[in-house]
């Protein structure tokens, strides 16, 4: 599956293997997978959406 970005398209492996890269982990401290990937987008997607700031809160963590 690919996602589109601003100028253009990217799989999402390429973004898992992006962030592994530069030493992002999920909030459980492992590396991030194409599924990891699609679920962060689609969290982050539902917050955008409702414009809540409470639950900007709950997105899950990233951390390098």
């Amino acid at each position: 599956e690919h996602f589109h970005m601003k100028n253009g398209y990217i799989s999402l492996t390429e973004i898992s293997r992006a962030l592994n890269e530069n030493g992002y982990k999920t909030r459980r401290g492992c590396h991030f997978t194409a599924s990891s990937v699609t679920r962060l987008i689609k969290e982050i997607d539902l917050v955008y959406k409702s414009g809540s700031a409470a639950k900007e809160k709950s997105v899950s963590s990233i951390s390098p």
